[in-house]
């Protein structure tokens, strides 16, 4: 059994793209000093958690290897729960 995931790209318009993957990167938001951020991986069974991101980063996704989804976005919030990634983008 395949082991997916859907990334779901929000804005104040409502679910702007859908797609299935088995991988999503994206880049997290340095705190106020400067420190953490970096690259966030997530596979299928992630924890749950809510993940600011950083401003000007892009959103890729990926199925068996191969990249089906990349986004520039300004930043916002990505939210993962239950195999749902919601980024939640203005």
């Amino acid at each position: 059994m395949e082991k997916l995931m859907t990334l779901k790209i929000v804005s104040p318009d409502g679910v702007n793209e859908s797609t299935e993957c088995d991988a999503v990167n994206l880049a997290a938001r340095d705190n106020r000093k400067g420190e953490g951020g970096g690259s966030v991986g997530i596979r299928h069974n992630h924890l749950p958690a809510v993940i600011a991101l950083e401003p000007g980063a892009e959103v890729i996704a990926k199925l068996n290897g191969s990249e089906v989804f990349r986004k520039s976005i300004s930043g916002g919030f990505a939210m993962v729960k239950d195999n749902i990634i919601t980024v939640l983008v203005d």
